[in-house]
């Protein structure tokens, strides 16, 4: 017998899991280096991501584990990306020309 084709989940019909999902996380960030992102925003650039990434779903495997490993690679890489923007170089000093 030929297997069944999954049926095709559209991104729109799996919106509620999608933010149930991004919703778990939302005591984990915790994260005060980054003051000008707040859990809406970081919610908003996940829900954007998946939805770059939605093509590459399996339709035949459970939505909650790829969700999850999108996510939480994703939270990484913001992390990641913004506190090594964030990080304040003041406390270094360059050496001067000027004799002691």
């Amino acid at each position: 017998m030929p297997k069944k084709k999954a049926q095709e989940k559209k991104f729109e019909d799996c919106i509620d899991v999608i933010d149930q999902e991004i919703s778990k996380r939302r005591n984990k960030w915790t994260l005060t280096s980054i003051a000008w992102m707040d859990f809406d925003d970081i919610s908003q650039i996940l829900k954007i991501h998946i939805y770059k990434k939605w093509h590459l779903y399996d339709n035949s495997k459970p939505l909650a584990p790829w969700l999850n490993r999108i996510i939480s690679n994703q939270l990484k890489n913001l992390i990641r990306n913004n506190y090594s923007n964030s990080v304040s170089y003041t406390h270094l000093t360059l050496p001067t020309n000027r004799e002691v």
